[in-house]
């Protein structure tokens, strides 16, 4: 699916003027990408994605299809869960190489 067809999906229940507006750009623009099939040049692209909540990656990448995943959501605790995952990772290459984990202070 490339990108007019996904801007056309995610504007359907959208005014043209609403995109526009979150995007910086006239309705006009909004609808000439999803009528002539081109392509915004990619800080273009970057704000018409952000103004349907959509990665610019998924926008412009002809071989993922509808719909969107799901946005990452950064959380207090991410850097949390990320912290314990290399934790684990780091201790299990450490046993495999017969060394004993660092031991954390507290």
């Amino acid at each position: 699916m490339n990108f007019t067809e996904k801007l056309s999906r995610l504007t359907a229940d959208r005014s043209k003027s609403e995109v526009a507006r979150a995007a910086s750009l006239s309705a006009t623009t909004i609808s000439n990408y999803i009528a002539r099939g081109s392509l915004p040049r990619y800080d273009i692209a970057v704000r018409i994605a952000r103004a349907v909540g959509v990665s610019v990656e998924w926008m412009l990448d002809d071989a993922a299809d509808f719909p969107p995943p799901a946005p990452i959501v950064a959380t207090e605790t991410s850097g949390k869960n990320f912290d314990a995952v290399v934790s684990i990772h780091l201790t299990i290459e450490l046993k495999g190489a017969g060394a004993s984990p660092p031991v954390a202070e507290a």
